[in-house]
């Protein structure tokens, strides 16, 4: 079956589908319950994310939160996220939730959610297994290297 991106309709039904892909899968495994549920939760009202599915199934997850550029260094530095009143900046998109179970699913969600900033620059901290916490700091329209 292809892949595409869609929206869930309903708050409650798309917070409690990505929370069921996400519980099961490293590095969201190992967040406390309430953690994980108050980010996507947040993500999800704000309209700052994406679900990949191959037919009914879901098969990959982006969210994120946007930011000044002055905050969005702050996070980097401090690694406090901002409050969520301030998730909806104007200069900086925020990678804080990744995950795919598909081939070609995690490239296919970042593609879509490149497309919705242009001119922005995307920010994050990648966990990587040997090499620990990677940060990111790159031009939205630049093409994301490795497995992404």
């Amino acid at each position: 079956m292809p892949l595409r991106v869609r929206r869930v309709e309903g708050l409650h039904a798309a917070i409690g589908l990505a929370l069921m892909f996400l519980a099961g899968r490293k590095p969201f495994a190992a967040f406390s319950a309430s953690e994980l549920a108050r980010t996507v939760a947040g993500q999800v009202r704000r309209g700052h994310c994406l679900m990949a599915f191959e037919g009914d199934r879901i098969v990959g997850y982006l969210g994120w939160a946007c930011f000044s550029r002055a905050d969005a260094l702050e996070f980097r530095r401090t690694q406090v996220l901002p409050p969520e009143s301030r998730a909806d900046g104007t200069e900086v998109v925020w990678l804080l939730t990744a995950a795919a179970s598909a081939p070609g699913a995690l490239r296919l969600l970042l593609s879509e959610g490149r497309a919705r900033y242009p001119g922005w620059r995307v920010m994050g901290v990648r966990h990587q297994p040997g090499r620990g916490a990677v940060q990111f700091d790159v031009p939205i329209q630049a093409r994301f290297k490795g497995n992404a």
